[in-house]
């Protein structure tokens, strides 16, 4: 009985807690007991549930992802401005501060728009800066990213500028890359700017990038550039290595460079050089005159020794020439005084042409004096011409 007495208790139970979850499956409405519009107490007022979105809530964006996109939506815009700003100190601060706001992201787009836009511009300008920010972090992508591109002025402009980044930071890669370029425009640009950047670290290597560029200008200054930077720090190695050149032009313009450049150290040694490596001509002649330019500077007596040890000709004429005219604007006197001793020839007639230019503004007369003694009837009233139409 007892046993009958529990299994009903149970069973009410179960059946209490199954009515409870029916009604409270049907009504899920939140009930409050807060009072009525009216203000009565003890009311039980029913509210409407609220309506739930079946979308998941919105991210909040981020302002910085929010601020890199906004900028290189306006860029375009941002540069147009730019490009009308008069003051060349401010559009190039605004050119920068454009560059900080474009993401790295959005970067070669941007570059790939900027690809035509003419130099000087302000396009021009951002161009060069955000190539040189990528250089920066990936040179080897921007030379990945430039290998698609067909040979342009913009494009010669960018690999100029990733030569000039990336040389700095690894010289060796950057080297590898602008020897492997196609040849044109675009290579010459790479291996100028590498070379120059090399010349900082290791001049040989930019010496061998120089020589490997197409005869013209722009090779002519940067050997220029290079093997005289290297004479005025070792001029003896300079010259065993331009020696070894087997392009014979291209040795004799080295070995001009390299003389002149040591004439700042040794100018006798120099001097040998010049007369003895170069052959006669006008690379000869240029070449001792500017070593007669810079031995007169210091040592004009010693100078005058050699320069009367030249023959007859054309580069005696040079050397006679711009050592008096340097001598006598120092010291008319001694200029002087070492003329009159030097025999007569076509080469002391153009010396005196220099003193006679230098004592112009000095003592006329004395000039007129000097002029009187040029051997050559022709040279000498054309001196005396100048000086009477000087007056």
């Amino acid at each position: 009985m007892i046993r009958r007495t529990l299994y009903r208790w149970l069973a009410g139970v179960g059946l209490v807690l199954l009515s409870a979850s029916f009604f409270l499956s049907r009504d899920r409405s939140p009930i409050s007991s807060e009072r009525s519009p009216g203000g009565q107490a003890g009311v039980v007022v029913m509210r409407e549930p609220e309506s739930v979105s079946s979308k998941p809530p919105r991210a909040k964006a981020d302002p910085a992802v929010k601020s890199s996109r906004g900028a290189a939506r306006n860029w375009r815009e941002e540069l147009r401005g730019l490009a009308l700003e008069g003051d060349s100190m401010k559009r190039s601060q605004g050119v920068e501060a454009l560059v900080a706001r474009i993401s790295d992201h959005d970067l070669p787009a941007v570059l790939s728009e900027l690809m035509e836009e003419e130099s000087a511009s302000a396009g021009a300008e951002l161009r060069s800066l955000l190539v040189r920010r990528w250089a920066g972090r990936a040179p080897a992508q921007v030379a990945a990213w430039l290998a698609s591109w067909p040979e342009s002025a913009g494009c010669l402009d960018a690999r100029r500028h990733l030569a000039i980044v990336w040389a700095n930071a690894d010289l060796a890669s950057a080297t590898t890359w602008a020897k492997s370029l196609a040849p044109g425009d675009s290579k010459t640009a790479a291996l100028v700017s590498v070379s120059y950047e090399a010349a900082r670290s290791d001049l040989r290597i930019a010496l061998d990038l120089a020589i490997d560029l197409p005869a013209g200008a722009e090779q002519d200054e940067l050997l220029t550039h290079c093997s005289r930077q290297w004479a005025a720090m070792n001029p003896a190695d300079a010259y065993q290595w331009a020696e070894k050149i087997e392009d014979s032009s291209l040795r004799e313009q080295l070995l001009a460079n390299i003389a002149i450049e040591w004439a700042e150290r040794d100018a006798v040694t120099a001097g040998s050089l010049a007369v003895s490596q170069l052959p006669a001509g006008k690379l000869q002649n240029d070449s001792v005159v500017q070593i007669v330019q810079r031995w007169a500077q210091s040592a004009p007596e010693r100078t005058a020794v050699w320069v009367e040890g030249f023959p007859e000709g054309n580069l005696r004429d040079a050397a006679m020439q711009n050592l008096t005219a340097l001598w006598a604007k120092n010291d008319p006197a001694q200029a002087a005084a070492w003329l009159t001793n030097v025999p007569a020839g076509h080469s002391r007639d153009v010396a005196v042409g220099a003193l006679v230019s230098e004592l112009l503004s000095i003592d006329r007369s004395q000039a007129s004096r000097w002029a009187a003694t040029i051997s050559n009837q022709e040279m000498r009233d054309a001196v005396l011409e100048r000086i009477k139409q000087s007056r």
